[in-house]
């Protein structure tokens, strides 16, 4: 088993190693946050109800999130992403994707993340 934080950011359902979390609160934050998804328009994350501070490749950065839960994942319900994909997308951080509960999420190593 692997215990993640999911959460939806800008949108997207994804989650993190839970032991990369840092600390959690409420939606204010004085630093600004960073954004997984290299994603074209809106950059404010209007869905956000909390701010996860998370440790990264640059150090410990804030992020928004909406729909926050602690899980646990199976390793049959984890898959990596193939080499020919991972060579494809332009997000390290994105290592695979998993089941939870009747929908995939993206997996993401906020270790290899650098804002």
């Amino acid at each position: 088993m692997t215990d993640v934080v999911c959460f939806s950011h800008q949108g997207i359902r994804c989650a993190v190693p839970s032991r990369q979390v840092i600390a959690a609160g409420g939606k204010s934050v004085a630093r600004t946050p960073v954004r997984l998804w290299d994603r074209m328009g809106d950059s404010t994350n209007a869905e956000a109800e909390r701010v996860l501070d998370i440790a990264t490749a640059a150090g410990p950065r804030p992020i928004e999130g909406s729909h926050v839960v602690l899980a646990s994942l199976t390793e049959e319900s984890i898959k990596p992403l193939p080499p020919l994909l991972r060579e494809l997308l332009p997000l390290p951080h994105v290592v695979g994707v998993a089941a939870l509960d009747g929908e995939l999420i993206w997996l993401v190593d906020a270790k290899r993340f650098s804002p």
